[in-house]
């Protein structure tokens, strides 16, 4: 079930030069852990989340989730990065739940 959301998730979310069609973000160029600007380090929050959301086969996976959790620590960011990597778990944790209650569901996802 969770491959099957990845993988969609993943073609909505990918570099452009990795799928042959138009993603409709682009999070490569909106994660910048570089930018410490607010704005920046709001972007980036959303970017990694969206990224981490996508599961290991996106090329930003690692890197996102790595910085999403390091900001969980910051006493400025903590709370906005917790909401995040929260809400992720929230996200995961409902598809696998109604994969599990709903068999049209399941059958309608391939799994």
């Amino acid at each position: 079930m969770m491959e099957q959301f990845e993988t969609v998730l993943n073609r909505l979310l990918s570099p452009e030069e990795k799928i042959d069609c138009l993603p409709i973000f682009d999070p490569v160029h909106q994660f910048d852990p570089d930018d410490r600007s607010e704005t920046g380090i709001l972007r980036s929050l959303n970017a990694a989340f969206l990224v981490t959301l996508c599961g290991e086969n996106h090329p930003l996976f690692r890197r996102a989730r790595e910085w999403l959790e390091k900001m969980t620590t910051s006493s400025e960011w903590g709370e906005v990065a917790g909401f995040y990597r929260q809400g992720r778990q929230e996200i995961l944790g409902e598809i696998r739940e109604v994969s599990k209650r709903n068999k049209k569901f399941r059958e309608d996802v391939g799994n």
